[in-house]
């Protein structure tokens, strides 16, 4: 009688799962290769809050959805540049070796993803499991052996990721658990009722407990789960609120082991007063760390050096000094550097170099870029104007993955398309309410004028008392805010008196 139930028959295989297994097996720090943080620490990504989760309660597992959208960008970028994962590769080779590893140049990172001893053992197991792996198409099995016979353990690495996460189906690990209810598994084992439930939520917990694994890593002293948690305080995504107390107290400890994010973000913090208190001692820590991080090879410090100079802050206001390392950080494809550049060219009226940095920093999807483009090309500024580019580039801005989008684009794609019905672009109120609300919800006050109108002329059809509750609400949003002169002001308290008047006629009737 067996003893036990397996729930990971899956070694036959091409996997998400089996790759994980591997790795953590070949890792030096077996911590830095739990299952659920893997994908997290190899892409770059400050937090992804709905991990994969191993549900054993329906006996299968799916790569999440957003793992899958990051990656097909990431293929198509492949397509283009077939180098674009080095970092993302150099990455994986500092958990496997517990080491950490910048990237340089493209040829010394190739030589040392192609010369690893541990990613080759990584790569040959994987290469033997896909050749035992039925689904695995003999193409594949063809390339990678090709990939690997020519030492080109990077391509081979790579197309074994675009495989698993962007082709493969996760294996089920136990038809029965999918078919039939737990007691059913009971069949033929020595598992009780309590002890089989018991397991199951032990793993799935595993699963989706991701803040819990990721703090005891980071408490351990792992490098890359100090930063995660850190990033991951700094914007709020653990609690809702940001905690930078907590967030300076990981980033301290990867600092301690000389990483540069965490030499640039402590300075940064100190630089916007999240920490400390602006006092001289605390900014000359702050450019004593900007420097270091530039030493180390972060591009991100070079840029804020160059707004220490743009501003003044600690060292002596210097325009040329400012521009000097906003083009140094700009030759890296940094679009921060770009943006900087554009606006100091706006600023000084020449709206040709103006534009043709907005649109570098545009063209690598940075949101607030694309919508500069956008009014650039709205407006008729310095481009012949085009309010389809417009339009075009406003929708980029929107979606844009580096940082938080830009708001403002939601309010002009609402304003000045889905509101007035521009050009070929249908009118759509629904659509304009919904990226109001949203610009409104991130501080973009002029949102909120539009909403009253729009909510205003619902009201007036259906006489929804949730409607007169929101007008209440966005009318008290306009009253106290700096945007909006005593005409607007004046013109929303007729409409509200309006309506009081109405519904008081109606409590008469």
């Amino acid at each position: 009688m067996k003893k036990y139930i397996r729930m990971n028959n899956n070694d036959n295989h091409l996997s998400w799962g089996n790759l994980s297994r591997i790795i953590k097996e070949n890792t030096i720090n077996k911590t830095s290769a739990l299952q659920s943080e893997i994908f997290c620490i190899i892409f770059n990504i400050d937090s992804i809050n709905d991990t994969t989760v191993n549900n054993y309660c329906i006996g299968c597992r799916a790569i999440n959805n957003s793992y899958k959208e990051i990656f097909i960008k990431y293929n198509n970028q492949y397509q283009k540049n077939k180098y674009c994962l080095i970092p993302n590769i150099i990455n994986l080779i500092s958990i496997i070796d517990g080491k950490i590893y910048y990237n340089t140049t493209i040829t010394s990172s190739l030589n040392l993803i192609n010369n690893n001893t541990n990613l080759k053992n990584i790569v040959l197991k994987l290469y033997n499991i896909s050749k035992n792996d039925k689904d695995v198409s003999l193409s594949l099995i063809n390339n990678l052996k090709s990939f690997i016979d020519s030492n080109n353990l990077y391509e081979t690495i790579c197309e074994i990721l675009f495989y698993i996460i962007l082709e493969k189906k996760q294996p089920l690990y136990e038809d029965n658990i999918k078919r039939l209810k737990i007691e059913n598994l009971l069949e033929n084992t020595l598992i009780s009722v309590s002890e089989l439930e018991e397991y199951l939520t032990l793993k799935f917990r595993e699963g989706i407990n991701y803040h819990y694994t990721l703090k005891k890593m980071a408490d351990n002293g792992n490098v890359y789960a100090c930063l995660e948690i850190a990033s991951n305080e700094y914007i709020g995504t653990t609690t809702g609120t940001p905690r930078y107390n907590i967030s300076y107290k990981y980033f301290e400890k990867a600092r301690l082991v000389n990483h540069p994010t965490a030499y640039y973000m402590i300075a940064n913090m100190y630089i916007k007063g999240l920490i400390g208190k602006f006092s001289k001692k605390e900014m000359s820590t702050a450019f004593e760390y900007i420097l270091k991080a530039i030493e180390l090879g972060s591009i991100a410090a070079i840029n804020t050096l160059g707004n220490m100079y743009l501003n003044g802050i600690y060292v002596k206001k210097d325009k040329d000094k400012a521009i000097n390392q906003f083009m140094k950080a700009a030759n890296y494809e940094y679009p921060y550097a770009y943006n900087n550049l554009g606006k100091i060219f706006e600023d000084n009226k020449d709206m040709k170099k103006a534009f043709e940095y907005y649109l570098k920093s545009a063209n690598l999807e940075e949101s607030w870029a694309c919508n500069k483009v956008a009014e650039f090309y709205r407006l008729g500024i310095f481009v012949k104007q085009d309010k389809i580019k417009a339009f075009e580039y406003y929708n980029k801005a929107i979606k844009g993955e580096r940082r938080i989008c830009c708001h403002y684009a939601f309010y002009n794609l609402a304003k000045y398309y889905y509101l007035d019905g521009y050009l070929e672009i249908e009118k759509n109120i629904h659509i304009a309410r919904n990226y109001f609300e949203i610009a409104a919800q991130n501080n973009i006050e002029l949102a909120y004028y539009e909403l009253f109108n729009i909510y205003a002329k619902e009201y007036k059809k259906t006489r929804d008392r949730l409607i007169y509750c929101k007008l209440i609400e966005i009318s008290f949003k306009i009253e106290t805010s700096n945007k909006y002169n005593n005409n607007v002001k004046r013109k929303i308290d007729n409409i509200l008196k309006n309506i009081n008047n109405k519904i008081d006629l109606d409590i008469i009737k």
